[in-house]
């Protein structure tokens, strides 16, 4: 048997021995609008490329599907989680790094090192600050939706800000986490 895979569903494909194509949800009923379905996977022969020949009925395969989907799944979510667990590593090296220095420069960098480590805790277990060549104080705000925004102003005037969405805080200048996975 073969299988059409989408994001939604999963199709039993039928090929009849005059040429044509039978589309199924269920193995008895043909899917509305099938024509449509393969115009849009460009064709019929782009169709049955992207089918998959199984000897599973149709529950089964949709069973070994999902559970395929849900191994993926879980797979991604633990490179994410491991993915984030080592920026936050780098982040708080590269801050105790700066922790052990006087008079950092105040580089956008070395600010949005600051700003993303601070963003990653609630302010009151924060640790002693870094000094820079420019007094400066920090603040958190819960920004709402979940969301906290870390604002940095420093006492010659700019204002830097990181976390919460594109509307908050908008008198800072926006900056991103920085990218140390070339530090090692």
């Amino acid at each position: 048997m073969k299988y059409l895979i989408t994001k939604k569903r999963i199709l039993l494909v039928g090929v009849d021995p005059d040429g044509r194509l039978a589309l199924t949800q269920d193995g008895v009923n043909p899917i509305p609008n099938a024509g449509l379905l393969i115009t849009q996977l460009g064709g019929v022969e782009k169709l049955l490329a992207r089918c998959v020949d199984s000897d599973l009925n149709l529950e089964e395969f949709r069973h070994e599907t999902a559970k395929r989907r849900a191994e993926r799944l879980a797979e991604k979510r633990e490179d994410d989680r491991a993915e984030r667990e080592e920026q936050l590593r780098r982040l708080k090296r590269a801050f105790y790094e700066m922790l052990g220095r006087t008079g950092n420069p105040s580089t956008e960098h070395n600010i949005a090192v600051i700003l993303a480590y601070l963003n990653t805790m609630n302010w009151g277990v924060w640790p002693p600050l870094p000094s820079l060549d420019v007094s400066y104080s920090v603040n958190q705000y819960d920004v709402g939706r979940g969301r906290t925004a870390t604002a940095m102003k420093l006492y010659d005037g700019r204002k830097f800000c990181l976390g919460g969405g594109p509307r908050d805080l908008m008198k800072y200048d926006r900056l991103r986490c920085p990218d140390l996975s070339d530090e090692a």
